[in-house]
């Protein structure tokens, strides 16, 4: 999977609608942050790498940061 690929799943997925998330693309890793003025998140941005589970990561990233 390329990160062209990778990218043009992340656009599917999220659709046309405004989101709050960003996302950068460093294939294999994925990257998403918060891009609001209103909303201060502690944890992020949170990087995921290729074969994460993603629910254990953002959890310990809740966990710590909290």
């Amino acid at each position: 999977m390329t990160e062209k690929d990778i990218s043009s799943i992340i656009k599917q997925v999220r659709g046309i609608e405004k989101s709050i998330f960003s996302y950068n693309n460093e294939y294999p890793n994925i990257e998403v942050n918060i891009e609001s003025k209103i909303l201060k998140v502690k944890g992020f941005p949170i990087k995921f790498k290729k074969g994460d589970n993603v629910n254990e990561i953002v959890e310990q990233k809740i966990k710590n940061d909290i």
